[in-house]
This record gives structure tokens, C-alpha cells and sequence, in this order.
């Protein structure tokens, strides 16, 4: 393979990473988890961008890499268990962006 074609391969399987299309939705969630020293922790938070793998969320604080978290959405408190995979510093605004990834992929979890 030439160094043409590897460089193709791979700007492909990068612009492939996308499991799911991500869909820009405003929902209200509750986020739970127990952290290593303390009591168990729940929180308020929302949506900014949400697919069948995951969702980018806006946290009052941030959480670390790895954490397992309960996510709770919606008025039937359909819930699942998450893996936060970045938590970045807050933003201008105040908030804290949080990408978490659902322990399960499922298309319909954000329809309730």
C-alpha cells in the first residue's frame, strides 16, 4: 500500500467514527453517580447534542474520564448506565461540556 492510499484509508476510517448521526436537542436529565470518596452525588443537567451512542451534555461541574454515571431522561425516568468519555474545562458561559457514552446503543432512549 503506497503512502497515498494510507493516508486515504485513515482520513476514512476517521470521517467514519461517527457510530450515529448526532441531532442538536435541548432535554432536561439527571445525572447519578457515586464518586470514589463521597456520598452518592445526583445533578441537573441538559442536552446539547444527543444520538443513539451518546450525548454531549452541560454540567454545572466536570466529571473524569472513565466515570460511570446513571443517566435519567425524560418524564418516565427512562434510564441507563453511561461511561464518560470527555469532560472538558467550563465554557465562558459557565457550564461544563460532558460527552458521556450509553452502556447500551439504543436509537430510542431520547424519545421519552
Amino acid at each position: 500500500m503506497s503512502r497515498v492510499e494510507a493516508k486515504k484509508k485513515i482520513l476514512r476510517v476517521r470521517s467514519e467514527r461517527r457510530r450515529s448521526q448526532r441531532v442538536h436537542a435541548v432535554k432536561s436529565v439527571v445525572l447519578a453517580w457515586n464518586p470514589a470518596r463521597g456520598q452518592y452525588l445526583r445533578v441537573q443537567a441538559e442536552t446539547e447534542e444527543i444520538n443513539a451512542h451518546g450525548a454531549l451534555l452541560r454540567l454545572s461541574h466536570p466529571l473524569r474520564n472513565g466515570e460511570v454515571v446513571e443517566l435519567v431522561c425524560g418524564p418516565s425516568h427512562n434510564w441507563t448506565l453511561t461511561n464518560v468519555v470527555r469532560s472538558d474545562p467550563p465554557v465562558q458561559e459557565g457550564w461544563t461540556p460532558v460527552a458521556v457514552a450509553l452502556a447500551v446503543p439504543r436509537r430510542d432512549f431520547w424519545r421519552s
